[in-house]
């Protein structure tokens, strides 16, 4: 359990620390996370904080930024959410295709 513990972790910070190097990201703040330890067939890219300076493109580009990351994944689903709450559902198909 310890070891799955630690691997949902160093997965989720290095998509995060990939998202960081964009400093145009600085101003969306995205939760992004397996939905539970043992389901790596499903994510969650949750839009926790948009600042007042930042625009929809600018929330867009770290979707695309995203799913660039993302592109290798062996995933079903990822889910967008706002604030937890899951907005849509894409399939993986679906997301494959914004990641090009």
């Amino acid at each position: 359990m310890v070891a799955l513990l630690g691997l949902y972790f160093i997965d989720n910070f290095q998509i995060q620390s990939k998202m960081d190097l964009d400093s145009r990201n600085k101003g969306v703040e995205v939760a992004e996370h397996y939905e539970s330890l043992i389901n790596y067939k499903l994510f969650v890219c949750d839009l926790k904080t948009v600042f007042k300076d930042e625009s929809f493109a600018d929330v867009f580009r770290v979707f695309l930024h995203f799913a660039e990351k993302m592109r290798g994944s062996d995933l079903d689903h990822v889910k967008l959410a706002y604030q937890v709450l899951v907005r849509y559902i894409l399939t993986a198909e679906d997301f494959k295709l914004v990641s090009l």
